[in-house]
């Protein structure tokens, strides 16, 4: 499978991201950090030095440092990523305002060009401790106090404090700036939120059920053009998503809870600080708040796991299995029965979800989930290779579907012909005629994959 077209989407983009950062000041990205400093504790001196850009997902991330030793980050957007910008500020203060979560202080912000910087931008703490990318895949490193078990239930602590703040739509938080009061506000970019999906920009929601949010993705997906494996996905959303959890209540979920967004404590391994709340979203509690963190489940999305296993960054299969059960186990230990069961299976929700807004790994995740629920990914495989060839899929739209002649038996059971049934009955012995039909237990398969395919 050819990779070349996201590999030069990746490369467009970092030279992008590049020359976003070549053009930015330091003068100015200090003056910005002073001014926010002078605010706070006019009485000291806000010199500060400015070290080189840290280049995050979606922002330029410059540190900063005063002579009394305090370290903040300024988060400047890229140029592609400022559609979104507002709901990060805002869903950053409400999470800082509503949970004691280990988010990290936001201590000055811009939301649009009107500035000494000449961007949108945020300033925030500069946060404690190591990330737990550097360290999670060293096994020397967990040794003594230190153990992945005890960060994993480190991390669903944090986590869990979402699940305190629950809502009656799936959408992103937004804020009436006269009042002061948050509510919940549609996605404000179709092609963000799906950044492989074609066709015309526009907001999305918000959504009462998870099925809205759910179909509004496949129909999103489907702008590009029908597929067998888009067919496949609405079947399997009718087939894996739990309706307990469909009306709601929705929690929020952070984006992108991976190794590098997690901080923890160089002598016990507890977390320190979760960044990077980009992307903020009231989604439906498989996906927020209750929702493995994103590198549990990378074997479920097989595009990135094979990535992860390329560059030799990866956990084996099995290893996975093991701290998802270890997750689950520390969220019944923290927020009791019902809590584990929304996260033991979520990684199915999710495995859904990454392929609907994840276009270019998609196929493979539908073959894998094939696997899942009728046993053989090859299967799916020969299926979506033969219905895109299909009467179906090549019919002209002005035309009456024709199809000739059907029998249910000689098209499944082709080698059971009229012809082929012996008849070795004695002359003259009279039988009641029967078809040559095969005992309950095949027919109930028969029946069931007429009803499946």
């Amino acid at each position: 499978m050819s990779n070349s077209s996201g590999s030069d989407s990746i490369s467009d983009c970092n030279a992008h991201s590049e020359a976003f950062e070549q053009a930015l000041d330091a003068d100015c990205i200090r003056a910005v950090a002073s001014a926010a400093y002078r605010a706070l504790s006019p009485s000291l001196d806000a010199s500060c030095t400015v070290k080189p850009c840290m280049r995050g997902s979606y922002n330029a991330v410059y540190e900063v440092r005063f002579l009394d030793g305090t370290a903040w980050v300024v988060r400047i957007p890229y140029p592609g990523s400022r559609t979104s910008f507002r709901t990060n500020v805002i869903g950053h203060l409400f999470v800082a305002s509503h949970t004691s979560n280990l988010i990290p202080k936001l201590h000055a912000y811009s939301l649009n060009d009107d500035n000494a910087l000449g961007h949108p931008y945020m300033i925030m703490d500069f946060v404690p401790g190591i990330p737990l990318l550097d360290v999670w895949y060293d096994p020397s490193w967990w040794t003594g106090a230190r153990s992945r078990s005890r960060t994993i239930a480190s991390i669903a602590r944090q986590v869990l404090q979402l699940s305190s703040l629950e809502f009656g739509q799936i959408g992103v938080i937004e804020r009436n700036d006269a009042t002061g009061e948050y509510h919940v506000a549609p996605f404000p970019s179709r092609l963000d939120l799906c950044p492989r999906a074609r066709g015309p920009d526009g907001p999305l929601g918000p959504f009462k059920t998870q099925r809205e949010y759910f179909q509004a993705l496949h129909a999103s997906a489907m702008v590009g053009g029908r597929t067998p494996e888009l067919d496949f996905l609405e079947m399997f959303m009718g087939t894996f998503l739990d309706p307990k959890y469909d009306a709601g209540p929705f929690t929020l979920g952070h984006a992108d809870l991976a190794c590098q967004n997690i901080f923890i404590d160089d002598v016990s391994g507890e977390v320190t600080a979760i960044i990077d709340w980009d992307k903020l979203a009231v989604l439906p509690p498989q996906l927020g708040a209750f929702a493995y963190p994103s590198w549990l489940v990378a074997d479920w999305d097989p595009v990135t796991y094979e990535i992860y296993r390329g560059a030799n960054r990866h956990d084996r299969v099995e290893d996975l299995h093991e701290y998802r059960s270890a997750y689950v186990d520390a969220v019944r230990a923290h927020s009791g029965d019902v809590a584990a069961d929304i996260t033991r299976n979520s990684h199915i929700t999710a495995a859904l979800n990454t392929a609907l807004r994840q276009l270019h790994g998609m196929a493979d995740i539908v073959y894998q989930l094939g696997k899942l629920y009728c046993g053989s990914a090859k299967l799916i495989f020969d299926i979506c290779c033969a219905a895109g060839s299909s009467t179906w899929y090549l019919r002209d739209p002005k035309a009456i579907i024709q199809m000739p002649e059907f029998n249910t038996w000689k098209e499944i059971f082709p080698e059971d012909s009229d012809e082929d049934v012996a008849t070795d009955e004695p002359e003259g012995e009279v039988e009641d005629s029967q078809p040559n039909v095969p005992d309950a237990a095949p027919q109930a398969e028969v029946a069931l994959g007429a009803e499946v395919l």
